[in-house]
């Protein structure tokens, strides 16, 4: 009779590589890394400043009573005479303007009453008064050297444009 005798050798290496454990401390560093990446990344892209001063120079370049309002992101806002930077948590965003000037509303110093007649002006309900004139014709000699500063917004952006002193301006409130 024949009989089949079958043995099996196992031959297992059980010792590790004197690297190995660099490779785990590599892959484990590799790993937090990215992962700190993932979580660094915005939720939500910056606000878009380009669509901002294209609304602007539209206003200002139009041959009639222009005004708009422009929904954005932005959790400040800062208007100079020849550029609008918005920001929010995940970052800034710069754009120039081309036509121009444009006067931010917020650097006058305005009393309550001024303000509420010029929230008005901006909304389209009634002209610009004359002494109102005169404080925006004052104020645009200073406009070129103005820089802007960081302003928090509500959410819109407003702006119309008016004739100063026979110049032709955009009034813009954040």
């Amino acid at each position: 009779m024949f009989k089949y005798e079958h043995t099996v050798t196992w031959c297992m290496d059980f010792e590790v590589p004197a690297d190995a454990w660099h490779v785990w401390v590599g892959v484990t560093l590799v790993s937090l890394g990215l992962a700190g990446v993932a979580v660094a990344l915005p939720g939500e892209p910056p606000p878009d400043a380009g669509r901002a001063a294209g609304a602007l120079d539209r206003v200002a370049a139009a041959e009639y009573d222009a005004a708009v309002t422009l929904e954005h992101d932005a959790d400040a806002v800062r208007v100079g005479p020849g550029r609008i930077a918005m920001r929010n948590n995940a970052g800034t965003d710069r754009a120039r303007l081309v036509f121009g000037p444009v006067m931010p509303i917020d650097t006058l110093d305005l009393t309550a009453a001024e303000r509420t007649v010029l929230d008005g002006v901006l909304a389209g309900e009634r002209p610009l008064p004359a002494g109102l004139e005169r404080r925006l014709a004052d104020a645009a000699t200073t406009l070129d050297t103005e820089t802007g500063e960081w302003r928090p917004t509500r959410g819109a952006l407003r702006a119309r444009a008016v004739e100063v002193a026979g110049r032709r301006m955009v009034l813009v409130a954040v």
